[in-house]
């Protein structure tokens, strides 16, 4: 029959291995701390000022032919508006008078 391990011993390693996740309970603790300031330090160097900054250069800044800036893209997008109508009220207007006997979407009567 095999004998119960001895108390003191028992009771020694307990405690060594109480102390070692103290240990690391703490160390543990300490990086976060250092972590979370970091964050803290990086989240307050970004300043309101330079955000403001980034979106006015998204807005107004340098663009090229692939990336345009926003003004640029509206710009285009008001140009083709511009040249879609142009091209439609040029249209004889004969051509959007289709004299059916059915109204949108309303299969004939049989």
């Amino acid at each position: 029959m095999a004998q119960a391990p001895d108390t003191k011993t028992q009771n020694e390693e307990d405690a060594s291995q109480d102390e070692t996740i103290r240990q690391r309970l703490e160390i543990s603790n300490g990086y976060a701390v250092l972590l979370g300031e970091q964050t803290n330090q990086t989240f307050s160097a970004f300043t309101f000022e330079e955000a403001l900054g980034l979106q006015v250069e998204t807005i107004k800044g340098k663009g090229t032919e692939s990336h345009p800036n926003q003004l640029e893209r509206v710009a285009r997008i008001k140009d083709q508006l511009i040249g879609s109508v142009d091209q439609i009220l040029k249209l004889d207007p004969s051509k959007f008078n289709k004299v059916t006997d059915q109204t949108v979407n309303t299969p004939p009567d049989e």
